[in-house]
């Protein structure tokens, strides 16, 4: 069987000619960056647009940091669209878990 082309994820990662924009099993880089920062916004960017995730590693090659761009709604308002990191999966998606009081907003007749 043919090797899987699914995975998208891309990787931020050091090389001898600065930083390096790659996906699992390409057989080259998607871009070469002279600075970390540089290749991480190109990353996001690759990301962004394939609904993915970004994970930046150290000059040691030790993952740092992992940033996700899951598929969303096409409503742009969304609670639960945009960005999701490391830092807010399985929180709340901003949807309110109190139940309403109807007969407190009700005026007596």
């Amino acid at each position: 069987m043919p090797t899987s082309t699914k995975n998208k994820n891309v990787h931020v990662v050091p090389s001898d000619s600065g930083w390096r924009v790659v996906r699992p099993n390409a057989s080259r880089a998607s871009a070469v960056t002279a600075t970390k920062s540089s290749a991480v916004n190109k990353a996001k960017t690759m990301a962004k647009n394939d609904r993915t995730s970004v994970y930046v590693h150290r000059n040691d090659g030790k993952i740092t940091s992992v940033e996700s761009f899951p598929k969303t709604a096409k409503h742009t308002n969304s609670p639960c669209s945009g960005k999701w990191t490391k830092s807010t999966v399985g929180q709340t998606t901003g949807h309110s878990t109190k139940s309403s009081n109807k007969t407190s907003s009700r005026s007596k007749k």
